[in-house]
């Protein structure tokens, strides 16, 4: 999966048994409900009320990157490339077991940095 967005929340590092380190964070991105570009005649306000946000739960495995991964602040752009995978673990309290999907970026995953200058008005 190849996702472009901005981070939603300050990383978090888990260190697990087999001393593996993951960074965790979420990554939204942006989309729109109904169509991919303003009706005729639309306002621009209602065009964008119709947009929204696509939340990700990324987790960074790549030792590379995970220095990389714990610096990332809220609203930094990223571009990520990484596997889509799903884990399936039991809760803690009711017993249940819950699946969740993430965004692994493993060995042959990237997470460049996207840097967005706004320009100033002339």
């Amino acid at each position: 999966a190849i996702l472009v967005g901005s981070v939603g929340q300050k990383p978090v590092e888990r260190v697990f048994a087999t001393n593996v380190s993951v960074v965790i964070f979420s990554l939204g991105t942006g989309g729109l409900r109904n169509n991919r570009k303003q009706l005729e005649g639309e306002h621009w306000e209602t065009y964008a009320e119709r947009s929204f946000t696509q939340w990700h739960r990324v987790c960074v495995f790549k030792l590379g990157l995970l220095d990389m991964a714990r610096k990332l602040t809220k609203g930094t752009n990223v571009y990520l490339e990484g596997s889509i995978e799903t884990r399936v673990y039991s809760d803690a309290v009711t017993g249940a077991l819950k699946r969740v999907r993430e965004i692994c970026v493993r060995q042959c995953g990237e997470l460049p940095l996207l840097f967005v200058f706004k320009l100033e008005p002339e």
